[in-house]
């Protein structure tokens, strides 16, 4: 379905405007930007459903700063990265990730993780695919959790209504979503701004309606369990005020991971890495050298 609001294509020309570096994967080109030491322990940043890279900025030269190489990138339907015509589901963005590694890492490096939101779901799943790959996973309101997901969003899982109602009023939602991942409303005009770069590209709708309809990010609950006795070590860090995934929560992620560490920062929403950057990097730095 061709939506009005894209209309951008991404292509050599257009890639070339976008800051970053692009590597050519099974799937298609994937932006991404590497940084810090050569031979520093190796820690891969995944965004979530919707924001690009750009959510890490406040993070990405900090870690890499600490002695870390670090790795950011797009998801496929996101950002700079490809928009195929494909099912937009967790095995996708596994074999992404995976193919990442395989790319930019000498073969068999270990490496952690450290997620927000959808990208906790992805790190998790590849985990359990490649338990011997994954030291560490750091997740930031970590998507997946019963009662996260507004009951009315099922109506977009329904062929044609859903692409219908994304033409309607998908600009006017992603972008009140956008609202929501913050607690400092501050932030809230070059967040918008950055994402509107991107959002204008062909492409992304399609992948969010695919990803909304083949993840099911209603009840993740079970690949937490699965993980939980991984020998990889776990931390979770929530913003009081999330309001997309609420941090009352929480308990039943500790729960099915009792050995993560839990950390909350005051005055951040459902972005804190974002929203209270020193903080978060102080807690993360510190989950990674430990």
């Amino acid at each position: 379905m061709f939506y009005l609001s894209e209309t951008k294509k991404l292509n050599d020309t257009t890639r070339a405007s976008l800051p970053g570096d692009f590597i050519e994967l099974s799937n298609g080109h994937t932006r991404y930007e590497i940084a810090g030491p050569e031979k520093g322990p190796v820690i891969i940043l995944i965004h979530g459903f919707s924001v690009p890279y750009f959510l890490w900025d406040h993070n990405f030269y900090a870690l890499a700063d600490a002695g870390y190489r670090v790795i950011r990138y797009d998801l496929f339907g996101r950002g700079g990265s490809d928009r195929p015509t494909i099912t937009y589901d967790l095995e996708l963005y596994t074999k992404q990730l995976k193919e990442i590694t395989e790319k930019l890492l000498p073969k068999n490096s270990t490496f952690s993780l450290m997620a927000v939101c959808m990208g906790s779901v992805i790190a998790a799943n590849f985990s359990k695919q490649h338990p011997k790959l994954v030291e560490k996973i750091l997740m930031v309101g970590p998507a997946g959790i019963p009662g996260s997901i507004p009951a009315h969003h099922w109506i977009t899982k329904i062929p044609m209504w859903g692409e219908y109602l994304m033409q309607l009023w998908g600009d006017q939602e992603l972008l009140s979503s956008l609202k929501k991942h913050l607690y400092r409303y501050n932030l809230y005009p070059e967040y918008k701004e950055q994402y509107l770069t991107f959002m204008e590209f062909s492409g992304l709708k399609k992948a969010l309606l695919s990803t909304i309809r083949s993840i099911h990010l209603e009840d993740m609950m079970t690949l937490y369990r699965d993980i939980g006795t991984n020998s990889c070590e776990f931390c979770f860090i929530w913003g009081i005020e999330d309001k997309v995934v609420p941090i009352r929560l929480s308990e039943l992620l500790t729960q099915a991971i009792p050995k993560a560490t839990f950390h909350s920062i005051t005055d951040a929403g459902h972005v804190a890495n974002y929203e209270q950057p020193k903080k978060f990097n102080e807690l993360a730095i510190k989950f990674f050298k430990q």
